[in-house]
């Protein structure tokens, strides 16, 4: 996760193109995906649970000291529909659904 007030675009930010989702299953509030327009990859989302918060896709993140450090998850969700194949997160904070964050 990254405050807005914490995050800038050195490039692409008029390459950004979102997609809304009215009611989410987990909160029943609204939730953006923000995707390039030219690969379509997800590069963040936002929702209305958290304010001023981008959930960002660590695979879109060049620098690998900032992958393993600030970026690291600190919450996992949604571990009782877990794949048995996923290995261990090592978060700070583990619950079964969503939380509010």
């Amino acid at each position: 996760m990254s405050l807005d007030s914490h995050t800038s675009f050195i490039r692409g930010e008029d390459l950004l193109t979102e997609f809304s989702q009215s009611k989410t299953i987990g909160s029943g509030g609204w939730m953006k995906q923000h995707f390039c327009k030219l690969c379509g990859t997800l590069m963040f989302r936002t929702g209305e649970v958290a304010p001023g918060v981008r959930i960002m896709r660590v695979g879109t993140v060049d620098d690998f000291m900032l992958a393993e450090t600030t970026l690291a998850p600190r919450i996992e969700q949604y571990t009782k529909d877990k794949l048995s194949w996923i290995g261990p997160i090592d978060a700070e904070i583990k619950c079964e659904a969503s939380m509010d964050l």
